[in-house]
């Protein structure tokens, strides 16, 4: 039998026609991400909407446990008096809700060998729930409210977005929070190196708002480590701050999103599609004043094997 080796992955595809971007639907920051980082995954994923079947496993992965996280504080937060809850009171009301919501929510949680799994989720929430109390409690925080929905424009386009934890302090500002399972360095680095897009877009979302301020502070707080990163000090007493670098910060941060969306839907008008590899070197990179190219997704692999795949 001859041998034939596959085809190299190409670095763009052409297409024979303009590519357009989808109408029925607002942007957000997830269809942003793929299309400024891998173009040609944008196009499966978002446009051809192309997706892997969902499949039951005993040992899900962050994503699951993200997912349950936010249920339960979604949950906790419409309680009238959670903000006032002693912990021994929070970590009663996560006993008796935590069954109910696996039963419903997480039932791989529940399967035979997911034993572990379930009872480190059990832990890292009462943990990070305590750990945001106390936060809350020594801003003076008066309200928290959770997966807020915003509307808005980014570059001439409806965009939309949601807010995992919006704070409000009591001097009438908010503070805009993203929660996140895991991933502690790599989300002060990209406080520390002023790349927090996703926190910046609902910074700019939030300003839209009628009768709303832009934040006073963004920040992450990270589940599985109970830590809240800031992007400003003062606010939160005990926060753990990470500064962007010094210069205009979020709003030059928005503007090389501009720039990166101009420069990315000018290549779809063309029929152009970079094919951007995992950890793309400088080659792929765009013109000045464009934000880094990072590629693909790790969990983007059903979608990258359809271009080539990568070992």
């Amino acid at each position: 039998v001859l041998h034939r080796p596959l085809p190299e992955v190409p670095a763009t595809l052409q297409l024979p026609a303009p590519v357009a971007l989808r109408s029925d639907r607002p942007h957000s920051y997830t269809t942003l991400n793929d299309l400024f980082n891998a173009p040609a995954v944008y196009a499966l994923k978002h446009l051809a909407a192309l997706q892997p079947t969902a499949l039951l496993a005993a040992e899900e992965g962050n994503r699951l446990l993200g997912v349950l996280a936010h249920r339960v504080f979604e949950e906790f937060f419409k309680q009238a008096d959670a903000l006032t809850l002693p912990d021994e009171a929070a970590r009663a009301w996560l006993a008796r809700t935590l069954g109910p919501l696996l039963e419903a929510e997480g039932a791989v949680l529940l399967m035979q060998g997911a034993g572990v799994s379930q009872q480190r989720f059990r832990i890292v929430c009462e943990r990070a729930l305590c750990a945001l109390l106390a936060h809350l409690r020594e801003a003076g925080a008066t309200r928290v409210e959770t997966e807020v929905e915003l509307q808005g424009q980014f570059a001439g386009e409806p965009f939309k977005g949601t807010v995992d934890l919006l704070v409000h302090l009591p001097d009438g500002h908010c503070v805009a929070l993203d929660a996140k399972w895991s991933g502690l360095n790599r989300h002060r680095k990209l406080l520390q190196e002023g790349a927090h897009l996703q926190l910046a877009l609902y910074w700019s979302l939030i300003g839209e708002q009628a009768n709303r301020q832009p934040p006073k502070a963004l920040g992450y707080f990270i589940l599985d480590a109970a830590a809240l990163l800031l992007t400003h000090p003062h606010v939160f007493p005990r926060a753990s701050v990470h500064a962007p670098p010094e210069g205009p910060g979020t709003a030059s941060l928005l503007q090389q999103a501009r720039e990166t969306w101009a420069w990315r839907t000018g290549q779809l008008r063309q029929g152009l599609l970079d094919v951007v590899p995992p950890d793309p070197d400088d080659s792929h990179a765009g013109p000045p004043g464009t934000l880094p190219v990072k590629g693909p997704q790790r969990y983007d692999t059903d979608h990258t094997v359809l271009l080539g795949g990568w070992e």
